[in-house]
């Protein structure tokens, strides 16, 4: 992990700059998108397995890392130029792509728009197949979303009420995470409600998500922890029931799964190609 070719770059899109590592030396190119909350960076763990035969380019997403995003949230269209854009410089026509978690949900919005262009799919623990907490959460108005990120950033002691409710043990551990992590100061805050509202330009159905990857048969390669309590494995294996170019790696790990468990599993896998 010491060893591997890095270089951190900016690209420039509108008024935003992007933020990426360009990892690797391989002869294809892999567009990595990290999940909410993370950074490029979180895919170095895995970048051994993946160095040898891409060269990767892992974003910092809009609002993370160091990008430096001057709008009010992101869309799909951004992502279409900002992937356009990022061929061009590379001088590549075609690459791969990689999404982990809300990472994932941006790799299947953009697969019908881009398909003739994507070489692979991977996608870990992807966000976006119609999970109980997260598909409620998108249920919620726009404006209403608006309405709680001021209410959150205004009142200090809401965000204290919010964090004792944390300590419940009858709230699901990834709720508790989220809300020590991510809704603990106003910055945090606004982070995470960009995100939300964002995220209404990615809607999924795994019906939808199954129709695209049956009707441009990417090769894909979807892994799932079997103790993930957020992208529940048998929603990935709905997914991928019935259809050949899905291929599902089971891992022996929660959510988070950028390590090196992964990275064991990839490497295999890139060996046999």
């Amino acid at each position: 992990m010491n060893h591997l070719l890095l270089q951190r770059l900016n690209l420039i899109y509108k008024k935003s700059s992007i933020s990426y590592l360009k990892i690797g030396q391989g002869k294809s190119l892999l567009i990595a998108l990290h999940g909410f909350g993370e950074e490029a960076a979180s895919f170095i763990p895995i970048c051994p397995a993946l160095e040898q035969t891409f060269t990767i380019v892992a974003m910092d997403l809009p609002f993370h890392g160091q990008t430096q995003w001057r709008q009010e949230e992101f869309t799909l269209q951004d992502f279409i130029h900002i992937f356009q854009a990022i061929l061009e410089q590379e001088q590549q026509s075609h690459f791969s792509l990689l999404g982990y978690s809300f990472g994932g949900r941006i790799a299947m919005s953009i697969l019908p728009h881009l398909a003739p262009n994507i070489e692979q799919l991977f996608l870990i623990a992807p966000d976006g197949l119609n999970t109980k907490v997260l598909s409620t959460m998108m249920l919620v108005p726009v404006p209403i979303r608006q309405v709680l990120r001021q209410k959150l950033v205004q009142s200090g002691k809401l965000r204290q009420w919010l964090l004792l409710q944390s300590k419940k043990e009858s709230l699901p551990m990834y709720v508790r995470q989220f809300i020590r992590h991510q809704l603990d100061s106003p910055e945090r805050i606004e982070i995470a409600f960009q995100c939300w509202i964002s995220a209404n330009h990615f809607s999924l159905t795994l019906s939808k998500v199954k129709q695209y990857l049956q009707q441009y048969q990417t090769p894909t390669h979807l892994y799932l922890g079997k103790r993930d309590k957020i992208i529940p494995v048998k929603t990935g294996l709905l997914l991928a029931q019935n259809l050949a170019n899905v291929h599902v790696y089971l891992l022996d790990t929660g959510h988070r799964m950028l390590g090196n468990t992964l990275c064991d599993l990839m490497i295999e896998q890139l060996k046999t190609k």
